[in-house]
């Protein structure tokens, strides 16, 4: 069809993101942009998701790494919107790589997300570092005990979803009345 434009062709929001912030250390290389692909390095890895798994607790250098990172961002007024343990990974040099910037956003104003990043940045350091008191309230919610005493996770770590949905439960909780017993 002459004249027609598909919109695959057109490009989509990670390369344009991912070709502004090739330079850091942190994201893949960017390397060429097709109607329905890109071609970006490959990090040989896991993400922090599935190192929780195999650990009980991460490492805080990767913490820190991501505050790094994150404070670099903010400098140049990109804020991740999505940061969970999925869209981050470990690669075989122990680096953090931010794999998945879909949902990262440019503004001139970053001080007005400075509130949302320094929460996000907060759940990321519980979920990495395990600084939960085995008999604090919130460790109860977000496990549930089992006849043998461990806990297991009633939260899954769905992409796309995790950050947006821990904000969401900081909401409610703040709306919640508090009972008397």
């Amino acid at each position: 069809m002459e004249g027609y434009t598909s919109t695959n062709s057109l490009p989509s929001k990670d390369d344009r993101i991912l070709s502004r912030l090739h330079q850091h250390p942190a994201f893949p290389a960017l390397h060429h942009c097709g109607d329905q692909f890109m071609v970006m390095d490959k990090v040989e890895g896991i993400t922090l998701a599935h190192e929780l798994h195999n650990r009980s607790r991460l490492k805080e250098d990767h913490l820190e790494q991501i505050e790094a990172y994150m404070e670099d961002c903010f400098r140049e007024g990109w804020i991740p919107r999505d940061m969970h343990l999925n869209n981050l990974m470990v690669d075989a040099e122990d680096r953090i790589r931010i794999v998945d910037v879909g949902r990262f956003i440019h503004t001139d104003y970053p001080e007005r997300y400075q509130e949302e990043l320094a929460e996000d940045l907060a759940d990321l350091r519980y979920d990495l570092l395990g600084m939960f008191s085995p008999f604090s309230k919130k460790r109860r919610y977000h496990y549930g005990s089992s006849s043998s005493g461990s806990y297991r996770r009633r939260r899954s770590y769905s992409s796309r979803s995790y950050s947006s949905s821990r904000r969401k439960y900081r909401k409610h909780r703040r709306r919640r009345p508090r009972s008397s017993s």
